[in-house]
């Protein structure tokens, strides 16, 4: 979904710091901006952020916050949407749709409350009460972890309250103290993250004190310290339990004011998600009374630091995908886990934290804003590898691509080479340099690996021209030119030694673009023929023979899985034309290809792009990448 900055007090977004002191209301609609682009507020990470600009509507009062939340819910309530995930709150945008029904928005009312019921009668539970995802080994094994706080209490506190429902908000308290109950560390009066889940034995703890399920924690508790009546028969556990839980956090805060993803490992790396709702809670609690004045500068230092890991233009780093009973759910598991900037859980809770700040009154932190980010700061990078034979390389925070030029024609063509990369930073000049200085990028060190084998084939969107049944493709590139780089996005240019048919000659001249975020390449391709008439263009996906293939009339793509090689593991090809040009499906030996038409002087564009499966963005990757593509059309990915 593409959505509109729309107030003028924060539009200003690259002054979010002056010299001296960062302005955190700026610096929260600088997140918000750069949180649309990797944010789907249909998936449970971002229920998170609509919840963090609905506290920021009530908390600053601007319009951009109330429309930004408002144009979200408006999609769940008119049908338009319907969120994903295990937790029935999710269906309507989760927490936010109560929230404002609570601050006087009516129209969410009738779809809030009905979630609230729903999930109150229908949500399955373990055998103590506790709410789960319908995972039948998980109750069988009367399992429990702690995200389901996050997802469950704040909306059953918030539409409990709106309809004086007892009920709702004593489920919300107990089903929050119960959690902390049945997983906490005793060691460290920390929590671990499950028990029973996935692969473990019934009545198996993970091992760890991972930060952003005790994050998640921070947050239910905030939200109870903050909003549940003081009368509430729960309301002095809930008080009780926060101040020996955060006086335990605070024992693991480091000289920056954050926490690590291991919190008892400082060697581990710094997690903003996890620091971010901690900080949260703990400034819920001050503001609430219920936490100690004195921590306010314990809260404010940890304010300071999370700037450092937020730029100006909105980004947010070190963040932890997805992790649930990871591995074997040990300490060692999770501190191994992969983290990167701008990945979706970072936004709502970075919101929540800078919101929280404006609310106990701090409005300006020094900081050195975006200061630990330095050069692991993803950006679009396009160049010429004039050391490696002339490559033209590109990448973006999600993928890498090349192709050859022709002093390499003997082995390749005009095929689209993929890098399978699993870090968010860029790595084709440091790979290139590692394969000068005798090393391999054909070895996976971390960051992943070249093991992609384009030859002669069309690889990730390789193109040619389709005549007489058969797939006429160009030599390497014969010249290009690079046209601008930004951090945001790529663009350049190459032609095409002229290909000779038996009908004609024709000089193919490709434009390739790219921008953050997206997995997928644009592709505007024109040609040059002898004979003046149009052609068909060809695009391609190799296959190695264990593809799985799905092609889509209705929306001009072709979607290829397969497993390639013992490294490789799944890499995921797609292929999406413009419906405008898109003419129908072919095959010529290994290479699926989706045919367009190209009159002369015009235009045929079209989408390709990759991922694999050892890019922990994608867990599981059965199910998240196909879901990604088959939701994809040329205009879905063009708007992103």
């Amino acid at each position: 979904m593409k959505r509109t900055l729309l107030s003028l007090s924060l539009l200003c977004l690259l002054g979010a710091c002056s010299a001296d002191k960062v302005d955190l209301a700026r610096t929260a609609a600088a997140v918000a901006q750069r949180a649309e682009k990797y944010t789907d507020p249909r998936h449970y990470a971002g229920t998170v952020y609509t919840q963090a600009m609905a506290e920021l509507y009530k908390t600053t009062g601007d319009a951009f916050w109330r429309d930004q939340t408002c144009a979200i819910l408006d999609k769940f309530a008119s049908g338009e949407w319907q969120g994903y995930g295990s937790f029935i709150s999710y269906k309507v945008g989760g927490t936010a749709a109560p929230e404002m029904v609570r601050y006087g928005f009516e129209a969410y009312r009738a779809m809030a409350l009905a979630a609230a019921d729903s999930m109150f009668t229908h949500q399955p539970r373990n055998a103590d009460g506790i709410m789960l995802p319908p995972w039948p080994a998980a109750i069988e094994k009367n399992g429990i972890f702690m995200d389901p706080v996050f997802a469950v209490t704040p909306y059953l506190l918030y539409a409990g309250l709106v309809t004086d429902n007892e009920e709702w908000v004593d489920y919300a308290a107990w089903m929050t103290l119960r959690t902390f109950s049945d997983l906490a560390d005793t060691s460290s009066g920390l929590v671990h993250q499950a028990r029973g889940i996935n692969s473990m034995a019934k009545g198996q703890l993970t091992g760890d004190c991972w930060s952003r399920g005790n994050g998640w924690g921070a947050m239910a508790l905030g939200v109870l310290m903050r909003d549940l009546p003081r009368d509430n028969r729960y309301y002095g556990e809930v008080c009780d339990l926060s101040r020996r839980y955060f006086e335990a956090v605070l024992k693991y805060q480091d000289e920056e004011g954050l926490w690590h993803q291991e919190m008892t490992w400082p060697e581990s790396f710094t997690e903003i998600s996890g620091s971010a709702l901690l900080l949260y809670g703990l400034g819920s609690g001050i503001e609430s009374g219920v936490l100690p004045a004195a921590w306010r500068g314990a809260f404010v230092k940890g304010i300071a630091g999370l700037l450092q890991y937020i730029d100006e233009r909105g980004n947010v780093a070190n963040t932890c995908s997805g992790c649930l009973a990871y591995k074997d759910g040990s300490k060692e598991a999770y501190a191994s886990h992969a983290y990167f900037c701008n990945e979706q859980h970072a936004f709502g809770p970075a919101l929540l934290s800078l919101g929280q700040a404006l609310r106990l009154g701090v409005r300006k932190v020094k900081a050195p804003l975006g200061a630990a980010m330095k050069e692991t700061t993803p950006r679009c990078v396009v160049f010429c590898a004039e050391g490696r034979k002339a490559d033209i390389a590109w990448e973006n925070d999600r993928a890498a691509y090349r192709i050859y030029s022709r002093q390499v024609r003997h082995k390749v063509s005009s095929g689209v080479d993929y890098w399978a990369k699993r870090v968010d930073y860029p790595i084709l000049a440091k790979w290139y340099a590692k394969e000068a200085a005798g090393g391999s990028y054909h070895v996976d060190d971390g960051e992943g690996c070249d093991f992609y084998v384009v030859g002669k084939n069309r690889g990730v969107g390789g193109i040619g021209i389709w005549e007489q049944d058969t797939l006429w493709v160009p030599e390497p590139y014969e010249s290009y030119r690079i046209d601008y780089c930004t951090p945001d996005s790529l663009q350049f240019s190459v032609v095409y030694p002229a290909i000779v048919t038996p009908q004609d000659s024709i000089v193919l001249a490709q434009t390739i673009s790219m921008k953050q975020g997206s997995y997928y390449y644009k592709a505007s391709v024109s040609a040059r023929t002898a004979s003046g008439k149009g052609v068909t263009l060809a695009a391609g996906l190799t296959t190695f023979g264990g593809e799985r293939i799905s092609r889509d009339e209705a929306h001009g793509s072709l979607n290829v899985i397969e497993r390639i090689g013992e490294i490789g593991e799944s890499v995921g090809a797609s292929l999406v034309a413009d419906k405008a040009c898109f003419k129908g499906f072919a095959r010529f030996a290994q290479d699926e290809l989706v045919l367009m038409d190209l009159p002369e002087g015009a235009c045929a564009e079209f989408f390709a792009g990759a991922a694999w499966s050892r890019d922990s963005r994608f867990d599981p990757f059965s199910r998240r990448w196909p879901r990604i593509t088959a939701e994809a059309t040329f205009e879905s990915i063009l708007g992103q």
